[in-house]
């Protein structure tokens, strides 16, 4: 007797085999990526199973720079809004590229993205987008912007307060300002979060 014939006698039609395989390893497959997203969302490390310091290790939930950076771009695209102002979507752009993973935000940046369009086109058409002058407000708000920035990407993900305090003193020296002044755009930039949650 052939085996193809055994086969089907026995109930193992190979045919449905074949359409039970691939199915019964995508559960599988997904039951372990459950598993290790679990681990991670509980602070364990996902291979080991062992305890993490510092807290889960799922990006999108790890420490505040990634929040505090597109809260930065978020204020950009409201002084963007009101004032038509490109240099806006500059510092917005400068800002989105320390998100670490920029197309998880596409909807948070996709304005800076149409901006840099815009400017792009312009400056193909001969036109500068820049404008020679800004009222003193606007550039106030774009030094603190760039002052936040600056002492964001110093500090680890759960910054300590003496952590902060270094992030300041370090932004200060790279900027030839005053730990005063840094302080003072931290400060306000801290204040209008609070004041949006």
């Amino acid at each position: 007797m052939s085996a193809k014939l055994r086969s089907s006698k026995a109930g193992n039609h190979p045919q449905k085999q074949d359409e039970e395989g691939p199915a019964r390893q995508a559960a599988e497959a997904n039951a372990l990526m459950r598993e290790f997203l679990n681990r991670e969302a509980s602070g364990l490390d996902a291979i080991t199973g062992e305890t993490v310091t510092g807290g889960p290790t799922i990006p999108w939930v790890r420490g505040n720079q990634e929040t505090w950076v597109l809260e930065l771009i978020a204020g950009y695209g409201r002084h963007f809004q009101k004032s038509a102002n490109a240099w806006f979507v500059l510092q917005a752009y400068d800002a989105s590229m320390y998100l670490r993973d920029r197309a998880t935000h596409k909807d948070a940046v996709a304005w800076v993205d149409v901006g840099i369009y815009s400017i792009v086109k312009q400056l193909l058409a001969g036109r500068d987008p820049l404008p020679k002058r800004t009222r003193q407000a606007m550039r106030k708000t774009l030094r603190e912007g760039a002052l936040c920035l600056a002492v964001i990407t110093r500090m680890p993900p759960n910054p300590a307060p003496k952590e902060t305090s270094n992030a300041v003193n370090d932004a200060a020296k790279a900027h030839g300002v005053s730990e005063a002044t840094v302080w003072n755009a931290w400060t306000a930039f801290q204040n209008r979060r609070k004041k949006s949650l």
